[in-house]
């Protein structure tokens, strides 16, 4: 529907249906618009990353991203002497949406899979996409053309239409259930573990918390501030640090370093079940272990090794458990890592 009101105004804007249009002139202009789409397209897709971590986020980041880029298009007809960068900047905007739905389909496609039948699954829900444009067309149709005499009927139109897209798409993401761990599915699985006494969430009850919005001013305040992928340098500041943590971690995939402002967490190349999920998993431990501890202001080795300890304990049991629920713990999907350490 919004698509629909959208058009309308660029249709408009350029002055189809003015005698006065030149139609070489809106021609040109129609064509750089797509043509700065495409390229806002082909810039997204390189410097977007962590669409299978955060899959649920950037589909209904694309639906917003959507909505503001129709707004544009609908403000076109009010300026009409700047129909090129409106129009520009929104098709630029709805080629990044494209990017974003599109790659994040395959992980939700997936989600739905019982057996290796993702075929199937992508013609079923292609085609109720199809019958979903289809009905939105009609129905969007049918508001413009009560709306086209009257500029603030239209306005309230689109945003009862795009006000109703968001909701869908809010609530079409929290539906879904993925079985993968990403970060934040990962640090609630473990802190459920580690607090109720060894009980795994199930899928649905995670992905029915994990929240979509992301909120690191009140998150940093009940939970560790686990940097993945920190410097060096912050982890060791001097060659006795570093003797110690590769004597500690010498086995391990990863390290974990507690600093005056913030946990830290580093991996190394790899996607492996015993690097980042054990690091967040130690995290925790470690977390508690600091919580009740009462040393609050420097960095306890006593603690960290327990933590290892309680780590090497209880980790091969809950990687155990998850699979038993049906999770795929093979890897821990994150965001790529800038740096990334490795020792022998």
């Amino acid at each position: 529907m919004v698509g629909v009101f959208s058009t309308q105004s660029l249709l408009l804007a350029v002055g189809v249906g003015r005698p006065s249009a030149a139609p070489i002139a809106a021609a040109l202009q129609w064509v750089i618009r797509d043509g700065l789409g495409r390229a806002g397209r082909m810039l997204f897709s390189q410097v977007g990353t962590g669409f299978d971590a955060e899959t649920k986020q950037y589909r209904l980041a694309a639906a917003f991203v959507l909505n503001v880029s129709c707004a544009l298009e609908t403000l076109t007809p009010f300026f009409p002497d700047l129909f090129l960068p409106l129009a520009s900047v929104a098709n630029m905007a709805k080629g990044a949406s494209t990017i974003a739905a599109a790659s994040t389909r395959g992980a939700i496609y997936r989600s739905f899979m019982r057996r290796e039948n993702l075929g199937d699954i992508t013609a079923k829900q292609e085609t109720v996409g199809v019958v979903g444009d289809l009905l939105g067309t009609a129905v969007g149709v049918v508001l413009a053309r009560v709306a086209s005499h009257s500029h603030r009927l239209s306005m309230i139109a689109f945003g009862g239409a795009s006000l109703g897209h968001l909701v869908s798409a809010y609530y079409e993401v929290k539906s879904v259930e993925l079985r993968t761990l990403n970060r934040q599915r990962a640090h609630m699985l473990i802190w459920s573990y580690l607090e109720e006494n060894g009980t795994v969430l199930p899928i649905k009850t995670v992905n029915r918390r994990e929240r979509l919005i992301y909120r690191p001013w009140l998150d940093s305040l009940h939970a560790p501030n686990v940097e993945l992928g920190a410097r060096l340098s912050d982890a060791a500041s001097d060659a006795e640090s570093l003797r110690y943590l590769l004597r500690l971690y010498h086995d391990e995939k990863y390290m974990l370093i507690l600093c005056w402002r913030s946990r830290t967490d580093r991996a190394p190349p790899g996607c492996h079940p015993s690097g980042p999920a054990q690091g967040i998993f130690q995290s925790r431990a470690f977390w508690r272990l600091y919580k009740s501890s009462g040393d609050r202001f420097s960095p306890n080795r006593t603690l960290i090794e327990e933590s290892y300890r309680v780590t090497n304990r209880l980790f091969p049991t809950f990687i155990h458990d998850c699979r038993t629920a049906g999770w795929n713990v093979d890897c821990v999907l994150l965001r790529p890592i800038a740096r990334r350490v490795q020792w022998d």
